[in-house]
């Protein structure tokens, strides 16, 4: 499955990076391994938005010092304002509850990429 990874690139400072994180359950064990290695923490949020599109997030994103603040529109949805690095899936409904799977296919990707703007809005403050 593919996720999209937004972040802000370390050595511009002005550019943010979006790119593909591909979920293998072989290599990473659970998604929620996967979330955490991705964004880097240990405590996640996951925000549903419209077209069945989840945000998974550092849940203490802002409390953390230094960390970029986005701000994110995706299709009529926004803004939202996240700190830290994001991944976005597709949610879906399951046997066992709603599952945040990924995308499956390029298409499904580009028509993300097609509807989202997302621009660095601040810095949380340092300590």
């Amino acid at each position: 499955m593919k996720f999209l990874k937004i972040k802000l690139n370390e050595k511009t400072l002005g550019k943010i990076d979006i790119s593909i994180a591909e979920y293998n359950e072989d290599k990473h064990g659970s998604k929620l391994d996967f979330y955490y290695d991705e964004i880097e923490t240990d405590l996640i949020d996951i925000v549903g938005l419209e077209d069945n599109i989840d945000i998974i997030v550092d849940d203490e994103g802002l409390l953390k010092p230094g960390i970029p603040v986005f701000e994110l529109f995706l299709g009529n949805e926004g803004p939202a304002h996240l700190a830290g690095t994001i991944l976005l899936g597709r949610r879906s409904e399951t046997i066992d509850g709603i599952d945040t799977i990924g995308f499956e296919t390029q298409e499904q990707v580009r028509d993300v990429l097609d509807n989202i703007k997302v621009r660095v809005i601040g810095f949380t403050k340092s300590a």
